[in-house]
């Protein structure tokens, strides 16, 4: 009795072990497969993190170059600022000059009237007097001219110049405002690059 028991339990156990081999089998496979991916996926990972730095390293030399570029454009704004109020101090320099020159025809002009009354009173012995009257009136009337020429040139100059500094200061604050969006969107580049 004992031996059928044993010889059962036998019969059993090799029923169990024919059963489970190929279950076993199916385990070492799947270990294995587990195992190359664990090892493709660490691969990839370390590639994933390889590229996350060297993102990471280019969105920052990025960011450096938008900031420098940033603070370069703002020096320049302020040069430009610089220039235009210079260049009005010495529009305004030129404009008292040309006044006073104006100032100094009218009382000229003034003089060579009185001269010419003078001249005229005096007769026959004022006409020396009454030609360089006469001259002098016509220098004054030139000097009048050339001033009258070097206003207008200066109104166009101020307006051509006023112009082009406005322009360029509107180009200069585009630029810096690019620049700083630039570096802002690789900040925010960089630390997304890290997050991940």
């Amino acid at each position: 009795n004992k031996t059928d028991e044993i010889g059962d339990l036998e019969s059993s156990f090799r029923e169990m072990v024919n059963f489970l081999k190929p279950a076993v089998i199916s385990i070492r496979n799947i270990k294995n497969i587990l195992a190359s991916s664990a090892q493709e996926m660490a691969s990839s990972s370390e590639e994933v993190n390889a590229s996350s730095e060297e993102l990471s390293s280019v969105t920052q030399q990025i960011s450096r170059g938008a900031q420098d570029q940033s603070e370069y454009l703002n020096k320049s704004s302020k040069q430009v600022e610089e220039i235009r109020s210079e260049f009005k101090e010495k529009m305004n320099g030129i404009k008292v000059a040309s006044d006073l020159v104006q100032n100094i025809s009218n009382q000229v002009n003034m003089l060579a009237l009185n001269a010419s009354i003078e001249a005229a009173r005096a007769g026959e012995y004022g006409r020396g007097f009454s030609v360089v009257a006469d001259n002098i009136r016509r220098l004054v009337d030139d000097a009048k001219s050339s001033v009258d020429k070097v206003n207008g040139i200066i109104l166009d100059l101020k307006s051509t110049i006023s112009a082009g500094m406005n322009s360029l200061s509107a180009s200069v604050v585009n630029v810096t405002t690019v620049a700083e969006e630039t570096a802002s969107g690789a900040e925010e580049a960089s630390a997304a690059t890290e997050q991940q």
